[in-house]
This record gives structure tokens, sequence and C-alpha cells, in this order.
């Protein structure tokens, strides 16, 4: 699988160093598209990555045409005895070379940009979730988006009594361990890219300048939804993560004040859906058909298929958002995705145009445009049409050939 680099050869080079690169959740496939998409412009590609999860089965679609460096496993000891990690990076950076190492993901198992930071390796860094200034990893309260931490010291999360049960406090302080290692490795970057300035904004806030700052499309390959037929269906459907970041206390909120309006449901089993259901009294919703549940679903095509016969998307998600696949799959496939302002909502989402959104913590307007998608028939069309355009404009290849040309050509500080 590895490839001899070719040493006459002059275009860039990109060593990426994703999370995780084998499977099908949307991490995986974030990280395999953008390989494909460096591949496609002309850049020269290693991945370094574990093999977890691995099966011959799973090649990259340019295998052939990507060195790649197996990474031993993470582990959290990593950050403080790393002698072999730096044994294997830096023999992985003398044969390949990059001008950049790209990093993508949580920043706490990133380990190597320290190795980055003392030899003066250029790096870049995308972060997927809010866990470099959260220790909950998705900064979201049950109000709302919280931000209390972003510019305050690391001990904050104690103050601020985000640490749960006591329990959980050793496990809190591990994560408080590594904020207080982490962040040199984002303010230290050569580049910070974000998907939104909304995204960016934050990571301001949270310190780096914004000379560093560089904005791209979303990594999401648009040939996840092909052949997916999408139809006008008369029910509104929610996936994802069953936590409060999501929006998922939300939902027995809104169906509540709902009298003839269908939802489909997808969790993840059995007992986490009984749990949702009699925790929030919706038993006599189920009797009457107004809900109905789906687990168990054994493949992320069987989601957009119920996705694709779906009226509109529920995505009441309250954390800094930055570039939900569950969303990017509602634009691509047509239907009106019902939002609240947050993160990269704010930045995108015109409402009635391609979307349908409202203010955080507005319950009465985020029922009130599943309403009107469900029984306005010319608005639905305008806003499937409005979706799909904008999903275009996300996912635009020659935006990403325009912002790899800045990646690399941008003065540095």
């Amino acid at each position: 699988m590895n490839l001899e680099p070719d040493k006459g050869h002059e275009k860039k080079r990109v060593l990426f160093v994703p999370d995780s690169l084998w499977g099908n959740a949307s991490g995986h496939r974030s990280s395999k598209h953008l390989v494909r998409a460096f591949t496609e412009i002309g850049v020269s590609v290693g991945v370094y990555a574990s093999k977890a999860d691995y099966t011959v089965h799973q090649e990259l679609e340019c295998d052939g045409l990507v060195a790649f460096f197996e990474q031993t496993e993470y582990s959290y000891t990593h950050n403080i005895f790393r002698s072999i990690i730096k044994k294997e990076f830096l023999s992985v950076i003398e044969f390949f070379k990059p001008d950049y190492v790209f990093y993508m993901g949580t920043i706490k198992n990133k380990v190597t940009i320290d190795i980055c930071i003392k030899y003066g390796i250029k790096y870049s860094y995308l972060p997927l979730t809010t866990e470099y200034y959260c220790v909950k990893n998705f900064a979201g309260l049950k109000d709302g988006p919280c931000f209390k931490c972003i510019k305050a010291p690391v001990i904050s999360p104690i103050k601020n009594k985000c640490l749960g049960p006591r329990s959980n406090f050793l496990s809190y302080m591990k994560e408080i361990i590594f904020s207080i290692k982490s962040k040199p490795r984002i303010l230290k970057a050569n580049k910070i890219i974000g998907y939104s300035d909304n995204q960016l904004q934050y990571l301001e806030d949270f310190g780096v300048k914004t000379t560093k700052m560089l904005k791209m499309p979303i990594f999401f390959d648009p040939a996840t939804i092909n052949g997916i037929v999408s139809t006008k269906g008369d029910y509104f459907v929610m996936a994802g993560q069953q936590i409060l970041a999501k929006g998922w206390h939300i939902l027995p909120k809104v169906i509540k004040k709902s009298t003839n309006i269908k939802y489909k449901l997808i969790m993840r089993n059995e007992a986490q859906a009984d749990s949702f259901i009699q925790k929030n009294g919706l038993d006599e919703y189920v009797k009457r058909g107004l809900i109905e549940i789906l687990y168990y679903l054994e493949t992320h095509g069987e989601v957009l298929e119920v996705m694709a016969k779906s009226r509109g998307v529920i995505v009441p998600s309250y954390y800094a958002t930055s570039g939900e696949f569950y969303l990017l799959e509602a634009l691509g496939l047509g239907k009106p995705a019902i939002v609240f302002d947050a993160g990269i909502h704010t930045e995108v989402i015109k409402n009635e145009e391609n979307g349908m959104i409202s203010g955080v913590g507005d319950i009465d307007s985020f029922h009130e445009n599943i309403q009107k998608v469900n029984n306005d028939v010319n608005l639905y069309e305008q806003v499937s049409k409005g979706a799909k355009h904008l999903f275009e404009e996300l996912l635009s290849n020659s935006n990403f050939k325009d912002t790899i040309n800045n990646y690399f050509n941008e003065k540095e500080e």
C-alpha cells in the first residue's frame, strides 16, 4: 500500500493525520473525501493513520496515488511518554518530506503536533468539535450554546460546575490536563482551518490570530447521496447522537405542540427509544401513530432513505456547529431543514429560502416552521430548491481549489 514518493516531482506535498479513517461514520467519510480531493487537484498526499477498524474492503478510492504510513494506535500516555511516537513520526517526515502536516479532528490525540512545534515542521489544524475549549466536547447547555470557558483559565470547568457527578471527577481532570497541553497546539499552528466564518470567530475568541485563519469548503462527498431518490413525504425525521447539544431535549416540547404532524425518530436501539418515550411522556403520540421510532438501521443508506422520503429534517442542534453531515445530507436531498441559529446555521441558512431557522430556544417559532413546511406545498418546493443550491455552494470544487492555493501560498508571520 505504501508508495515511493516521486523525488523529481515539485508539486506540493501534504501529510494528512486524521482521527480515524476506516469506517462509515462522518469523521471517516470526511477524512477519505479530503484525501481524494487533494489528489484530484494534483497534491501529493501521505496519510499517517492507525489501522484500527481497517478491513481489506475499506481501501481508499485513490489508493495507488497515496502513501500510507501506519500510525501506532493512540494512547493517552503518549502525551507523556512519546519516544516511540517521536521516532515513528520523524521517520515519516524524513521519508515523505511534506510541505504541510494537515491535522483534522480532536486535538487531544494529536501528540505529534508537539514534535512539529519542536522541529519547526509546518502544520495546520481543523477542529471538528468544540472540545478544544469544552471538557464535554460539545459546548451546549440546556438553554443554548455555552462559551463560559472559551476565554477562561483551564480550571473554569470546575468553577462553572461542568464536572457532573463526582464519579466523573478524575475523568474531567484528565480532560483539563489535555486542555493545558492542547492549547499551544492550536495557537502555534501555521494555519487554522474552519468551515465557516462563525467557526473561525470562536477560534479567534480562543486566541488564534486571524492572519493564520483559512476557511475551506466542508469535506463531504456529494456521492454519498447518489442513487437516493427524494420524494415529498408526510413526516419529519430526526436522527443523531442523543445528547443535549444535539437538541433532543427540545423535540418533546415541539411534538407536544403538534396535533397532526407525523415524526420518525431514528435511534440506536430499542432500549434507548423506550427510555426517550417514557421519560418524556410521549406514549400517547406513539399510540396515535404520530411518532414512529426506527432503530437498528444497519447501514447509513437506510438512514438516507428515511430522510429522502420525509417532508423535512429536524436539526435542533444548540452547540457551535461546524459542518454537520446530517444537515448536508438534508440539503443534498432537497429537504427543508428546520434549525436554530447556532454555529454554521447562522451563516448559511436563510429562512424560507434554503431552510427554516429560528432563534435558539424559540420553541414556538421552531414548531411554526415545521407546520409551515407541512402545510404549504409552494414553500416546500421553494425551500427544497434553495437547499440543493446551498448544498452545491458549500461543497464547491472550484472553491476548494482556490483555497488550497491560499493554503500553500499565504505569507507566514
